[in-house]
């Protein structure tokens, strides 16, 4: 039978914090009871069969074993060739089925045993297990961790409960996870996660390059994400106290989204100071994990609907629909990307959320999306340079969480993509 995954969907209901548990497959089956024969299994379009084999070959090739014989994957053999937080995470969260419990939970324990003085998880660990770096390799101010580590050990920790119902592991493991995530600058005033001018830091090291001040949009909605996630962990060990106390923060951070909201667009702005433009992934992503509001989630949906083409190259989407506006090191030099460059180019990480997104208004635009990524030239390449861009450089190959988003929407949307599903039909 196919495994399930409980997503929790965070909202507030009469100025209370509702929370959840939407139940979803992702095996790619239909749970229709046929008495005798177990739920039925439709035939696996081309699109997920594609998919499949893409992920799968990339997981085999960024594998490796950790010192102590337990396994890891790189983020990209060569050249990450680490276990970071952020990439093993997201993979796991897209294809759960892929990894066992005692590997879900080995990674975030991982991270959580090479946290620093002040409590903070490191961005990557070495292949001994140990902290590679804290800092994303944009910062060079090195006062506050990137905020990888403390959003998604998390998320895995709740995998690694859903699949098992066991509490004991974050029994052990709450009070670090707990600190760790409290450790992040937030704005006392409205909940949202900060960058202060002159105490810069990164946030979420998918956008490392862009220098972002004051509220920040992606930092806030992983930061709602982990926060939900807590709750149903302590509730699950009998912790209300922690368990109020990480829902009022996720409520408030839902509540002053609107601070960043574009009315004009209907988008969410990536920060209220620096680079006040829109974030494409952020906005996905707040539309995923149920932080923003129906009405926003509309917006955002008819925005993306209406500037596909404008926003899109080969199933890849920009992080923003022009160039950031600032890009360079946090106490340092100048960026060395140009024009349509690195994060101004078009990406496939946050591909999952943008076709979930896409769906709202027009599903049919989503299995577009999803099946030109998957007929792409290599859906494990990490992002394409934007037109114009000189020379036109791309990501590279044998990213590990490239195609795990593509490959979740098309699992748990398996009807949408019929079995005929050809190359020419989504031309």
């Amino acid at each position: 039978m196919g495994d399930f995954r409980a997503i929790s969907r965070v909202i507030l209901a009469g100025g209370l914090l509702v929370l959840i548990a939407c139940t979803l497959q992702t095996a790619g089956t239909l749970a229709i009871a046929d008495a005798g024969a177990g739920p039925y299994q439709p035939p696996a379009s081309s699109v997920q069969a594609a998919l499949t084999k893409a992920a799968n070959a990339n997981l085999k090739a960024n594998h490796f074993l950790f010192a102590d014989s337990t396994d890891g994957w790189t983020a990209s053999p060569g050249l990450y060739d680490y276990s970071f937080a952020a990439d093993t995470g997201i993979t796991m969260l897209n294809y759960p089925n892929y990894f066992t419990p005692a590997q879900i939970l080995n990674i975030a324990e991982k991270f959580i045993a090479a946290k620093n003085a002040a409590g903070e998880f490191p961005i990557c660990l070495k292949k001994t297990g140990a902290a590679e770096v804290y800092y994303s390799a944009w910062d060079l101010l090195h006062h506050h961790a990137t905020g990888d580590g403390a959003f998604y050990v998390p998320q895995m920790e709740y995998l690694y409960y859903t699949k098992t119902r066991s509490t004991s592991a974050f029994s052990e493991d709450a009070a670090a996870v707990k600190a760790a995530l409290l450790a992040v600058p937030v704005n006392r005033a409205n909940g949202l996660v900060q960058v202060v001018a002159g105490d810069e830091w990164v946030p979420w090291g998918f956008q490392d390059m862009v220098r972002k001040t004051g509220d920040d949009l992606m930092g806030s909605v992983l930061y709602y994400q982990a926060a939900a996630d807590l709750v149903l962990l302590y509730k699950a060990v009998g912790d209300s106290q922690d368990a109020s106390l990480f829902a009022a923060q996720a409520g408030k951070i839902r509540a002053s989204l609107s601070g960043l909201w574009d009315p004009v667009t209907g988008m969410f702005y990536a920060a209220t100071g620096q680079n006040k433009q829109i974030d494409i992934e952020g906005s996905a992503y707040a539309v995923y994990v149920g932080a923003a509001s129906a009405s926003e989630a509309t917006a955002i949906s008819t925005y993306l609907v209406n500037n596909y083409n404008k926003l899109t190259v080969k199933g890849y989407m920009r992080e923003s629909p022009t160039d950031w506006a600032q890009c360079y090191y946090i106490h340092g030099g100048a960026c060395s990307f140009g024009p349509g460059q690195y994060d101004n180019g078009a990406w496939s990480v946050a591909n999952g959320w943008i076709a979930y997104t896409l769906a709202k208004t027009k599903p049919s635009l989503a299995v577009k999306f999803i099946t030109d990524f998957a007929n792409s030239t290599d859906p494990t390449q990490e992002y394409w340079a934007w037109a114009g861009a000189k020379p036109p450089l791309s990501g590279q190959t044998a990213n590990l969480e490239s195609p795990s988003g593509a490959l979740s929407y098309v699992t748990e949307n398996a009807p949408l993509f019929d079995v005929s599903t050809t190359r020419a039909e989504h031309r």
